[in-house]
């Protein structure tokens, strides 16, 4: 089941990490989120799940650099860790991507 609670702020990457450097932590966040650009030029084929992946991080990018951290307000019965709604956008869209790219029949061209 998916629960919302009270925000809890989080200044690191994922589950906490690097919450102690928030320089190092945003710039790997930025240079993410560039790759994830970057591919969504080069690869046409994967633009939808890149797109989908892209609002996540810009989402959680935002954040970093207006509040120097995220903000985690749900969780599931079981799962150890809070996430938000860019957290699932960016599971998504990784999933999504991986996905097509089983495909045999996935074209890179327009």
């Amino acid at each position: 089941m998916l629960y919302i609670h009270t925000p809890i702020f989080n200044p690191g990457i994922a589950f906490g990490v690097m919450s102690r450097n928030l320089l190092l932590s945003s710039f790997l966040s930025i240079l993410a989120l560039y790759l994830v650009v970057f591919a969504t030029l080069r690869l046409p084929a994967y633009r939808v799940p890149l797109y989908i992946l892209l609002a996540g991080a810009l989402s959680n990018v935002l954040d970093r650099i207006f509040r120097a951290g995220v903000v985690d307000y749900l969780s599931l019965k079981g799962f150890p860790w809070s996430f938000n709604i860019a957290d699932t956008f960016i599971i998504w869209g990784t999933l999504h991507y991986l996905i097509i790219s089983m495909r045999k029949d996935v074209s890179n061209t327009v």
